[in-house]
């Protein structure tokens, strides 16, 4: 199926950004197209988006940046909204201008909608989209059912538009949530109390009838069962991790991360800034050819696109990754959660590999 998400805000950081980015990368895994409209700067570091969309001199133009890495695809577009980016809870967004919704001007109100509401519409005609799907009770709904036409669409109500933004200035929103509401087929919300609110706030005919509880769910390929004997095998393998790992207190390195999480200045978390080169292998008639150089040099040239930062990797063979920029380190400095392939070797805790890391920031700024 071809479907359109209406997001109107970032892919990363917390709540309603990542709920977005997991649902498209979700049904790009299912097979479906998915056609998102954000305000995502760089979409095209997101893995599982494969094309990019952009307006220029006022014609879409959609190009592609990597091969599908699913079943289905995904397209980002970015629709031109002038800098002023409205928001329900005032927060920082580097490149924007920002102003809760009920700060806006009317003519700025208007001017969102609209350059929102044509981007839907180019989007719309050129996918020919089967569906949509749009976020908050505020202004997606609105701006899908001004563009969509007779394409049939959902709503995901998040509690932020809800509660900071409709209920407290009510007489000039209700208006917007209700042309959004009344003609969507379905209405999703993520706890009792937030289905209950909203029809508090929106007491429309049927409402009721078409709300549906989806709670935002995990994430199926990194919380997947695992039966009783690899469970208890997990256990015993953490036990001796537990036993072995050094307790040193915090140090300096730990005290200056301690200081820059506690930063409210600090950029929100990816845990896109590091990558690991593993499985590296060269055929014995392709040896002492600098194949191998030229698998890695490609890695980090794919990772600078991506806006990874670092790369690191356990070897065997410290002295090749040497000559490629790689420094080593203490295994300690690595990330615990890089661990989770190694908890079943045979030499775990006591990984005899050398730990090696590059830092490409200076490659990225360049």
């Amino acid at each position: 199926m071809r479907i359109l998400v209406f997001h109107g805000y970032l892919l990363r950081g917390t709540g309603s950004n990542v709920y977005n980015a997991e649902l498209a990368e979700a049904l790009t895994r299912r097979g479906h197209d998915v056609h998102l409209l954000c305000q995502e700067a760089h979409p095209e570091r997101l893995g599982f988006v494969d094309a990019v969309g952009s307006w220029r001199d006022g014609r879409l133009e959609v190009q592609d940046v990597r091969r599908p890495p699913h079943a289905g695809r995904c397209t980002v577009y970015r629709p031109d909204i002038g800098g002023l980016l409205p928001v329900y809870v005032y927060d920082d967004y580097e490149g924007f201008e920002v102003r809760t919704f009920d700060r806006l001007t009317e003519a700025e109100l208007d001017r969102y909608l609209e350059s929102n509401v044509e981007a839907v519409r180019d989007v719309a005609a050129a996918a020919d989209v089967e569906a949509g799907f749009a976020n908050h009770v505020l202004m997606g709904p609105a701006i899908l059912a001004r563009g969509l036409g007779a394409v049939p669409y959902a709503v995901k109500v998040h509690g932020s538009a809800l509660e900071y933004t409709l209920k407290p200035h009510y007489k000039r929103f209700a208006p917007y949530a209700s042309e959004g509401l009344v003609p969507a087929r379905a209405v999703l919300v993520g706890s009792r109390h937030t289905a209950e609110s909203l029809w508090a706030a929106m007491p429309l005919d049927h409402l009721r009838e078409r709300t549906f509880l989806s709670p935002p769910g995990v994430d199926t390929h990194t919380f997947a069962p695992r039966d009783p004997e690899d469970a208890l095998e997990g256990l015993d393998a953490l036990e001796r991790w537990l036993g072995a790992a050094q307790r040193t207190g915090f140090g300096p390195a730990a005290a200056r991360e301690i200081d820059a999480l506690c930063d409210p200045r600090r950029d929100p978390p990816s845990g896109e800034d590091l990558a690991e080169v593993r499985s590296l292998a060269v055929r014995d008639d392709r040896m002492r050819r600098g194949v191998g150089t030229q698998l890695v040099e490609a890695c980090i040239s794919e990772a600078i696109v991506l806006g990874i930062t670092r790369i690191f990797a356990l070897t065997y063979k410290p002295l090749f990754f040497e000559k490629l920029g790689f420094k080593q380190v203490d295994k300690a400095e690595l990330p615990h959660k890089i661990w989770s392939d190694c908890l079943k070797c045979s030499k775990f805790p006591d990984c005899d590999e050398v730990a090696l890391v590059a830092d490409f920031s200076g490659a990225r700024n360049a």
